[in-house]
């Protein structure tokens, strides 16, 4: 399954949307309880604007593994990109029940309950069994808006602060297992997916001649704000990953 899984992934990395769902549809014909394949397939369904179908896979995977992180953020930025902060909030809050130290989580809900009409959010989340009747309550109003009118993320860049960023320990971490296979001072970097660019700082602490690459303006310009702080060069591109300038 981990094969099929990575040709799926490699389908999809490639812009081969649609070969890439049949693969995963195809492991849960033979694996349902693959999360790996839920998850997958709801972000595509996120992506072709079908937030029900996406809704559909990212509980299907939690109901089998509810710490399954990718889904929860995807899950949670599927809601928020749709005006839904307090589901999205809901559902960051019963992965914090769980995982409380989590810190990629807790900045999450930091963000997002300082987004306006975020503050209503009730402490039980939407159930996590996939039964049509929760799914049809969660997706009503969908329709008037698309998923890929608003990139997931982009409301959450704005919410970011620079110091968080600063004191963020994973940066650092990604940082080193890097350079502890690869030199990377003096060498040309592309950090394609920058997020907040705490990555490509550390790297760029290290000497790299750093290029950060994202498709959200908002997540380029926080960046920017990162590198100004530190007193550091970088280039910063908007684009898409799969169709690379």
């Amino acid at each position: 399954m981990r094969d099929k899984l990575k040709k799926g992934e490699a389908m999809f990395a490639e812009g081969k949307i649609e070969e890439a769902k049949e693969c995963f549809t195809a492991i849960l014909q033979q694996h349902p309880q693959s999360t790996e394949a839920h998850n997958n397939l709801g972000v595509i369904a996120f992506q072709n604007d079908n937030a029900e179908e996406a809704i559909k896979h990212f509980r299907a995977c939690l109901a089998i593994d509810p710490r399954y992180k990718d889904a929860v953020i995807n899950l949670a930025s599927l809601f928020r990109s749709l005006n839904h902060a307090d589901a999205a909030i809901s559902i960051l809050k019963e992965f914090d029940r769980r995982s409380p130290t989590d810190k990629e989580i807790i900045a999450l809900l930091q963000g997002f309950r300082e987004i306006p009409g975020g503050e209503t959010a009730q402490d039980k989340p939407f159930p996590a069994d996939g039964k049509s009747e929760d799914r049809k309550d969660a997706a009503a109003g969908y329709e008037t808006r698309s998923p890929k009118k608003e990139t997931p993320w982009n409301s959450l860049w704005t919410q970011v602060k620079v110091e968080d960023i600063l004191k963020e320990p994973s940066h650092q971490e990604i940082a080193d297992n890097v350079i502890s296979h690869v030199g990377v001072n003096g060498r040309r970097v592309l950090d394609v997916g920058c997020g907040t660019g705490g990555t490509g700082m550390s790297l760029a602490q290290y000497g790299a001649r750093m290029t950060l690459f994202d498709m959200s303006p908002d997540s380029l310009e926080l960046s920017k704000r990162v590198f100004h702080h530190q007193g550091l060069k970088g280039n910063f591109i908007e684009g898409n990953m799969l169709s690379l300038p």
